[in-house]
């Protein structure tokens, strides 16, 4: 290798022994024409040793295909630069990183061949790794963290459930002084204010560690929309506040979105709304911000934030003021911003003096439904409905309110009769029960799901009618596919808006009125219900029929199972008759049910110790409902 043309002006060459980057010239197949390296130290090699240097020898072996398919670039193309990086062998045998940048300059009469501007890039090499492995380590902690939140909230979930269980027991119970019952309720509260700052607490260790999944599922806004303001009814009317909603008709009757997410958002900011108004009113506003996009509005009337807490209202764990920390964790907010942008969308606030405005615009695209085949939405009595249970009772009553409404109904009694039902006849919506003794309602809706987009046939809303109802229980069905919920006991009422909210126009309004509280014996009043609902105290009276058939064969699974050990069977029979027992007013014996089920979940010593209080609840049932059926009969 030659050293610099006697050309070289002095002042250029005084220039390059002080530049830090390297200026080597090669052919058009990368032999070294000149360099400035013999003028000092380079890679740690003496001065001489470039000039007889062959730089593909000093190449990495996994850089030397880079190194010619670069090469072949620059001769196809030779307006182009190319750069990147490669390690070239050091004396003592390692490598050191080296960047360069290339160009074509082999027309150049001056140059006559291609030069590499290379420089060492060690340091930024060396950061890269540090920063990579801080990265990591900051993944591995997160993760920790996450896994250790995770492990704790299940472990307080559980006595969480049964202090939460236990202070509703409690609570009914007439011979409880004044006193007792508002400490009992108080206790109630705070349970549930502690549940809820654990979820908080869990959802943002998730959406910062960029755990959270979010479903795409078709749903119905409006219905998310009175499901967010629905439990804060009661909490609104104590204040004397005006809880309304407003749905503009703009909106689709059915997104494509996380519906369970979308909901967490709303409550979040309405939950906020109802807790720091004093007087006035709140309101939540659904309308289209523009096409594809849905906004979720929501005014009070209340104080308003301090202008120095607005810019950092969304912050985790912050507080607008100071007593603010005698109402929660402050993460609602900061879970809720992250929801929005995990979703794509924004969330803003306007706030004065006189109230505060959040809003939050969340792309949602329009879902097809088999209500939006037709040009009109149905009227009533066009609906065919598949009710899928395993009680007859359950399957007997919800046909009656169905017919009593006007809608078609078809019976499976199982998961695996369902799928079959609903290959073979023209099914507009199903109400599935979830825990079955074939396969549940969760799979049973995955296969039907999967069956769909297999085959291209629309999809049709499932309806999860189910006496679970702990938290996290609606999640689970709405990730297995179902597009919406029920608990029961189911009214008429409820029933009808469920339907119509599927199979026709979306309604707005939500009756906010709470379960009775539950009560010992039979209550006759939901007897009477029942007849006003159905319109036929011949029809109550098979209902009833039907349950005193089927309580024996219920009581001796129970039993039976606590004997055999089996508390699996035992609870799923105690799950059944509690929400049929509850149906037909034996609130007694539906919270016996209930209480035995969560024992059997978690202590089944305790379960075990139940059954002769549940053998007399279900025979003292059982003697109040043959004498009410007669009753009937002789009225019919």
């Amino acid at each position: 290798m030659n050293n610099q043309p006697d050309a070289v002006d002095r002042r250029y060459k005084k220039l390059l022994e002080h530049i830090s980057d390297t200026v080597t010239v090669v052919d058009a197949v990368g032999a070294p024409l000149w360099t400035t390296a013999p003028i000092r130290r380079d890679l740690g090699y003496e001065p001489e040793f470039w000039a007889d240097a062959d730089l593909f020898a000093l190449l990495h072996p996994d850089d030397s295909s880079f190194v010619v398919d670069s090469l072949a670039q620059l001769l196809d193309d030779p307006s182009i630069t190319i750069s990147g990086e490669i390690r070239l062998r050091a004396p003592n045998g390692t490598y050191a990183n080296v960047g360069f940048t290339a160009v074509n300059l082999l027309d150049d009469p001056d140059i006559g061949g291609i030069v590499l501007t290379s420089r060492s890039i060690e340091t930024e090499v060396a950061n890269r790794q540090l920063q990579a492995d801080r990265e990591q380590e900051l993944m591995a902690l997160a993760d920790a963290q996450s896994s250790l939140l995770a492990s704790v909230s299940h472990e307080m979930r559980n006595p969480l459930h049964a202090i939460s269980g236990l202070s509703e027991l409690l609570a009914s119970d007439p011979s409880l002084s004044e006193v007792a019952t508002r400490n009992v309720n108080s206790l109630g509260r705070e349970s549930a204010a502690l549940r809820r700052m654990i979820d908080d607490l869990l959802d943002f260790t998730k959406a910062a560690a960029g755990q959270m999944e979010l479903e795409s599922n078709p749903f119905s806004p409006a219905v998310v929309a009175d499901q967010s303001i629905s439990g804060f009814r009661v909490a609104a009317e104590k204040k004397g506040l005006a809880l309304t909603a407003k749905i503009d008709p703009a909106v689709p009757l059915t997104v494509l979105g996380d519906a369970f997410r979308i909901r967490q958002i709303v409550m979040n900011l309405v939950s906020n709304a109802v807790k720091y108004t004093a007087t006035g009113s709140v309101e939540l506003n659904l309308l289209l911000a523009e096409e594809g996009t849905v906004r979720f509005s929501i005014r009070d009337t209340g104080p308003g934030i301090p202008p120095d807490a607005v810019d950092t209202i969304f912050d985790p764990y912050a507080q607008a003021r100071r007593t603010d920390s005698k109402k929660g964790t402050g993460l609602g907010l900061a879970i809720t911003k992250e929801l929005v942008e995990l979703m794509d969308g924004t969330l803003k606030l306007e706030s004065d003096t006189s109230g505060t405005h959040f809003w939050c615009d969340i792309p949602l695209a329009k879902a097809r439904r088999l209500a939006d085949r037709a040009e009109a939405a149905p009227v009533r009595g066009s609906g065919v409905i598949l009710v899928v249970d395993d009680s007859d009772v359950n399957l007997m009553l919800c046909s009656s309110q169905l017919e009593r409404l006007g809608y078609t109904p078809i019976t499976a009694s199982g998961g695996l009769e369902a799928i079959t039902t609903l290959a073979a006849n023209d099914i507009d919506l199903v109400l599935m029960d979830w825990h079955m003794p074939d396969i549940d309602g969760l799979e049973a809706t995955r296969r039907i799901r999967a069956a769909e987009q297999e085959t291209g046939l629309v999809r049709i809303p499932v309806i999860a009618v189910t006496a679970s109802a702990v938290s996290g229980d609606r999640e689970r069905c709405l990730a297995a596919g179902m597009d919406d919920y029920l608990s029961k006991p189911v009214s008429i009422g409820d029933l009808a808006t469920m339907v119509e909210r599927w199979l026709g126009t979306p309604t707005a309004e939500v009756d906010g009125t709470d379960a009775a509280t539950p009560s010992q014996g039979v209550d006759k009043s939901r007897i009477e219900e029942l007849v006003e609902e159905l319109g036929d105290r011949a029809v109550v009276a098979s209902v009833v029929a039907t349950f005193l058939t089927e309580l024996p064969k219920w009581k001796t699974t129970l039993v039976d199972g606590v004997a055999a050990n089996d508390f699996d069977a035992a609870k799923r029979s105690a799950h059944t008759l509690k929400s049929t027992a509850a149906l037909l007013g034996a609130q007694g014996l539906a919270a016996t049910c209930a209480s035995f089920e969560q024992a059997a979940e978690d202590d089944p010593s305790a379960a075990a110790s139940m059954v002769d209080r549940f053998v007399q609840e279900a025979d003292e049932t059982a003697t109040e409902l043959s004498t009410i059926h007669e009753q009937l009969q002789q009225a019919a």
